[in-house]
């Protein structure tokens, strides 16, 4: 391994690997910390193995590796966290200083005794990065060589610049590769049972991210970026949790963030849409946040519950018992309709969609029932069986993204299919089942049919009371 500075540890031939390194104690154990290049680190450190599992650590995500290595090829502002290897005593450390640096040494021979700790997807992710630039490298040399053979030599043709350029591209991800850093800690322990420990406090102190938090700080998605102007909406502001992802029944708010940058989203491209990645770097965020509030206006003009909740007649919670509008999702669904109805291909007027979602407003009171328009709607799931978009009583539709196309795509067809091709729409909301009887109330009516002046003392006494002011 070569040395983290631009002169060797040691010169010449020898069986050891040698680093520079700081050495300090860390909960009673030595711990050797460095900073090595992706090169350096996927030399110390072999290829981890997705089909082999490590005693010391969790199953590995191949997937997860491959999310990685992909990050850090197209973003050459990358960052991460230290990785966190385990070793036994297999060290020899000499001391520069009286703080602790000096050089690090350990025989190659043992190199397989170091083991990752923390970071096997990062360190998976960089052994399969380095295949990915030895294979642009290969290929960008052959597309150069081939172009030369039908060029003739012509090393101004456009293809051999072509391939010049991808051959440079792929150099400069190696020379990266190679020289910038990584901090890395050796943790000095050969104990099972202190390093199995080891890996589940690491795991369990840390704080995973949500994804409300994601969505306020990875600017690299434009509905993100959009999200803060968003947030400012006056049905929004003020009700929306900027740190968890779930709003409990009883939230006096009425949606987190990761939920207000899913309907950003929907506005922009539908629910079944995707926002490609040259459209993630060049949108404004300023006009996808425009977009974003006329939905919003439309929506708050169209369904008064919507209205009261933006002046504070109603609360979120209240919302959330009496109607499918005090639904997040519901919200989404509503945005992809939009996107569909004013987009390119259908041009819809604001008035229209205004008008279109009034026809929606009285099926939007209680929840979803037998009989009532949302039973209507069916879903396909993976295995082609159909289920249905609610469930029976229900407020919102359920957790499934198909779901939830299906009912946007239910949506969008019978306003395009109008009073005349959907009637149910414009006609009113179908009655509601009277609730099963209770077993108390079947109780009493029972007694009631035995006995029929019981029915009227029940009535004299509920009289009496209601004078008096007394409350059974």
């Amino acid at each position: 391994m070569t040395s983290t500075t631009s002169a060797p540890v040691v010169a010449g031939i020898t069986t050891e690997e040698q680093t520079y390194a700081t050495r300090y104690k860390q909960g009673g154990r030595t711990v050797f910390a460095l900073t090595l290049s992706p090169a350096e680190l996927i030399n110390m450190v072999a290829q981890p193995n997705p089909s082999i599992p490590n005693p010391g650590n969790r199953a590995i995500r191949e997937n997860h590796a491959k999310a990685f290595a992909n990050y850090y090829l197209n973003h050459e502002s990358w960052v991460i966290p230290g990785i966190i290897l385990r070793a036994p005593s297999i060290f020899t450390f000499t001391a520069d200083h009286d703080n602790g640096w000096g050089v690090l040494s350990y025989p190659r021979r043992s190199a397989a005794n170091i083991q990752i700790l923390d970071g096997q997807h990062r360190i998976l992710g960089f052994h399969l990065a380095q295949a990915l630039i030895q294979q642009r490298i290969e290929k960008a040399r052959d597309q150069r060589n081939r172009a030369m053979r039908v060029e003739n030599g012509n090393k101004n043709s456009a293809a051999v610049r072509e391939a010049e350029a991808a051959l440079r591209a792929a150099e400069r991800l190696l020379d990266r590769f190679s020289s910038e850093r990584v901090s890395v800690e050796i943790q000095v322990t050969d104990d099972t049972t202190i390093y199995r420990q080891m890996f589940f406090d690491i795991a369990d102190n840390q704080l995973g991210i949500t994804a409300s938090v994601r969505a306020r700080f990875d600017t690299r998605k434009v509905a993100n970026r959009a999200l803060e102007l968003v947030l400012e909406h006056p049905l929004l502001a003020s009700r929306v949790d900027l740190e968890n992802d779930r709003i409990s029944r009883h939230s006096p708010l009425y949606a987190s963030a990761r939920h207000v940058s899913d309907v950003i989203r929907a506005v922009q491209v539908g629910l079944d849409g995707r926002i490609g990645k040259a459209m993630e770097r060049t949108a404004n965020e300023r006009q996808v946040a425009e977009d974003a509030k006329k939905f919003l206006d439309v929506a708050v003009e169209a369904f008064p519950q919507l209205a009261a909740l933006q002046v504070g007649q109603v609360s979120p919670k209240a919302l959330r018992e009496t109607g499918l509008l005090g639904s997040p999702a519901m919200l989404r669904v509503l945005g992809g309709v939009y996107f569909h109805l004013a987009g390119e291909k259908r041009h819809w007027s604001r008035d229209q969609i205004v008008a279109y979602f009034k026809t929606l407003d009285p099926h939007m009171a209680g929840g979803a029932y037998p009989g009532s328009i949302w039973m209507r709607i069916e879903s396909v799931n993976q295995q082609g069986v159909k289920q249905k978009a609610f469930t029976e009583g229900a407020f919102a539709p359920n957790g499934l993204r198909q779901s939830l196309v299906a009912v946007e795509t239910a949506l969008v067809d019978w306003a395009l299919l109008g009073k005349k091709g959907a009637p149910f729409l414009w006609a009113k909301p179908a009655p509601r089942p009277e609730p099963e009887p209770t077993e108390d109330e079947v109780a009493l009516a029972a007694e009631i049919e035995a006995d029929p002046d019981l029915e009227q003392l029940l009535a004299d006494n509920a009289a009496f009371n209601k004078k008096t002011g007394v409350t059974s």
